[in-house]
């Protein structure tokens, strides 16, 4: 898939990125409960946004609900990649 991060030597890797993205708590889910939260985070990921945003979109959202259980993340903006 050509998607997919490479490093140098051409195999599979990761990349660490910024992305802004809403949230809102999992538990008020089906409530109105206002605007969602919005803020900044790191994440790794395994597609290159710049070939294929939105399966880099999806992925990032499901990592991001893994990572931070409490909160159902969506409208994933990509901000760059973490310098290292």
């Amino acid at each position: 898939m050509k998607a997919r991060v490479r490093d140098e030597s051409r195999k599979l890797s990761y990349k660490r990125i910024k992305v802004n993205t809403d949230f809102r708590d999992r538990q008020a889910k089906g409530k109105h409960v206002g605007s969602p939260n919005n803020a900044d985070f790191e994440v790794d990921t395994i597609y290159d946004s710049d070939i294929n945003e939105s399966l880099a979109s999806s992925y990032v959202e499901k990592r991001l609900d893994r990572e931070d259980a409490e909160n159902d993340h969506f409208n994933v903006s990509f901000l760059g990649d973490v310098e290292e």
